[in-house]
Parts: C-alpha cells; sequence; structure tokens
C-alpha cells in the first residue's frame, strides 16, 4: 500500500507524464534520498519508469499501435536483437515466427542458413521469407485484423498445435517482473501457442518496453528461455528472470 508521499508523486506524474528526477524533490518539497527511494519502490511495482535522469508514470493500455508505426520504430535496435537471435539458429532448424516488426528483421538473416523451416502468423514477416530467403514456409489461417500484420483467432491456434518445432522466436509489447504482455488478446493468445508448440523460446525485446505493462498476459519467466535485449534490464526484471530460469542476454 502506498503512503500519503508517494500516492503525491505519482499524482505528479499523472499530469506532468515525465519530469526529471532532482526536479521530483524541489516540487514535492522531500530529500532527494526519499523521493529515490520512493521511486525505486515504485519502479519494482511496476508503476513508474526511470530512464537517464527522469521518471515516467508507466500507463497500462489496451491500444495497439498500428504495425507500419511499430515497423518504423527502432530499426537499428531491433536489427541488433535479430541478429543476437541467430546465435540460436543452424542448419535444420524449425521456429515459428510471430508477426512482429522485431521479427521481421531476422527474415532476410534466415538467407544464411539451410533447410529452415518456419510457421508464422505474420503476413510481412511470411512475405519477407518467400521474397528474400528459400525457407519452407508455413502460413497460419485465420483473421486478419485491421492495422496488425497478424493472424488470429481459433482457426490460427488450431493450426499452430499441428506443429512441434525446435525454436519460437518472438517480441511482446511489454515486460515487468510478473512476465511479458501484449495489447491484443489475440496476439498473445497466438504466441501462447507458438511458445507452448516449441523446444525453446527467444523473446526479443527492446530497453524501451521495460516496466511497461498491457493488460493480456503473453508468458510468465518460466516459459521463456531467453530473454534477448540491447541493455541491462531492472533490477526487478532481472531477478523475476533469474528465479524462473529465464537467461538474459544483451551486449555488454
Amino acid at each position: 500500500m502506498l503512503n500519503t508521499r508517494q500516492e503525491q508523486l505519482l499524482n505528479l506524474l499523472k499530469q506532468k507524464k515525465t519530469i526529471a528526477i532532482p526536479h521530483l524533490a524541489d516540487l514535492l518539497s522531500y530529500s532527494a534520498s526519499t523521493i529515490r527511494r520512493d521511486l525505486i519502490l515504485l519502479e519494482e511495482m511496476g508503476l513508474v519508469k526511470r530512464d537517464k535522469g527522469n521518471v515516467s508514470i508507466i500507463v497500462t493500455t489496451t491500444k495497439e499501435k498500428h504495425f507500419k508505426l511499430r515497423n518504423q520504430e527502432n530499426i537499428s535496435i531491433k536489427q541488433t536483437l535479430a541478429q543476437f537471435a541467430t546465435d540460436f539458429i543452424t542448419d535444420g532448424s524449425s521456429m515459428f515466427l510471430d508477426s512482429s516488426s522485431t521479427v521481421l528483421q531476422l527474415c532476410p538473416l534466415l538467407n544464411n542458413y539451410k533447410n529452415i523451416t518456419v510457421v508464422t502468423n505474420g503476413i510481412e514477416v511470411a512475405h519477407s521469407l518467400i521474397e528474400h530467403t528459400a525457407c519452407e514456409v508455413f502460413v497460419v489461417g485465420g483473421y486478419a485484423r485491421e492495422g496488425s500484420s497478424g493472424i488470429v483467432g481459433e482457426s490460427a491456434l488450431e493450426y499452430i498445435k499441428q506443429f512441434n518445432l525446435d525454436l519460437c522466436i518472438m517480441s511482446c509489447a511489454g515486460v515487468d517482473h510478473k512476465g511479458f504482455t501484449d495489447p491484443s488478446m489475440q496476439q498473445a493468445c497466438t504466441k501462447k501457442q507458438m511458445c507452448e508448440q516449441s523446444r525453446l523460446t527467444l523473446m526479443l525485446c527492446d530497453h524501451t518496453k521495460f516496466l511497461n505493462n498491457y493488460k493480456f498476459n503473453l508468458a510468465s519467466f518460466n516459459q521463456v528461455d531467453y530473454l534477448l535485449t540491447d541493455q541491462e534490464p531492472t533490477s526487478s526484471i532481472f531477478e523475476a528472470a533469474r528465479q524462473n530460469n529465464c537467461e538474459i542476454l544483451w551486449p555488454h
């Protein structure tokens, strides 16, 4: 339960959205050390996010960004994560690829391998694989949602259940100490099924998704074998992963 000071801090962040951490102490008339302790607690609770001297409120949302917008964000970071994922791929690998803009960056890299089998619910992912690689590609059937490149629905889940593959490579919209989340229930269910039908699951998640929390649970840490990211995660995420044998890898 939050105390009065912590509630004041959160209310201020709701109004300002993002505030420089040193400025918070002045605005609330508390010592810098007190504010710092409060922020650590609030971050561990998944309510705020600290980054480069600033703190911002975390808003839980069900709204999913249009795929074209997501595909234009943090392209170089997504390419780095995609390259990172190739460490787990060998000739003859079979894998699920989700419809995320991060996983899309992996597609051209698969041309460096032989006899790759891919099952995907991503329209853009399938198109890229067919155009740039010699992979054997299976495309999930189902419902194509407006503004999304993903095929979802009950028929998609039933199709995925036919396969048992080496890898599941996917992304998420948010991650905190409770696990991985997504704004779309249908996407979350589809990715869960892919995860269940795989021997090894890789989650590609850049630092901008740390402590973001969305309405629908995609996977817990004990369902993901490796979290591939671009920066060291927060202590709460790191500890949750450690307790559930999910290994976190990032460039050192």
